[in-house]
């Protein structure tokens, strides 16, 4: 691994999971909840659970975590 200096005040730029998944799985995960609650379907933990491993699953993918760095100008070896 190298290290890398980053701008001040600039990191919010370059954090790949912030850039592209954690906005992907929350626009995903939205959805989800969206169509339960619209079904009267009441989200309690194992429900939630559920909810947020089919998101991860469908979201974490190595083209998407590629993808993430080289949006953020990063490239992963």
């Amino acid at each position: 691994v190298l290290p890398y200096c980053f701008i001040p005040h600039s990191t919010h730029l370059c954090q790949p999971l912030d850039v592209l998944i954690f906005s992907m799985m929350q626009r995903e995960y939205s959805k989800l909840v969206f169509e339960q609650t619209r079904l009267n379907i009441r989200i309690n933990k194992t429900l939630f659970s559920s909810l947020l491993e089919k998101v991860r699953d469908s979201i974490l993918t190595p083209s998407t975590i590629v993808k993430s760095f080289e949006t953020c100008g990063l490239r992963p070896i």
